[in-house]
């Protein structure tokens, strides 16, 4: 059986599937429907609402909304200038 609850702007606070549950935190007084952590763990975001961090992954950002490169514990992903995915070789990026 599966269950929601919401809070009343209609952000999700709880799912419960399959007996598995999870937990939406919205914290930001500013910008109510900013996911601020899931499950407990906190995300964080810059001011225009880009994720800056979140389960040990870092990310940073190009050109406003960009991705310029997603950085975790055992592997950093670069993107190029069409949000492309890329792996530096040398002092070349790849696209892959």
């Amino acid at each position: 059986m599966e269950s929601y609850t919401y809070d009343g702007a209609g952000n999700l606070l709880t799912a419960n599937k399959a007996g598995t549950s999870h937990s939406y935190t919205y914290g930001n007084s500013n910008w109510r429907d900013l996911l601020t952590a899931y499950d407990g763990t906190a995300i964080t975001y810059d001011a225009i609402g880009n994720p800056l961090s979140y389960r040990g992954w870092t990310f940073t950002w190009q050109n406003g909304r960009e991705l310029a490169t997603a950085t975790g514990r055992f592997a950093c992903v670069l993107f190029d200038r069409f949000s492309r995915m890329a792996l530096p070789v040398g002092f070349q990026m790849r696209l892959i």
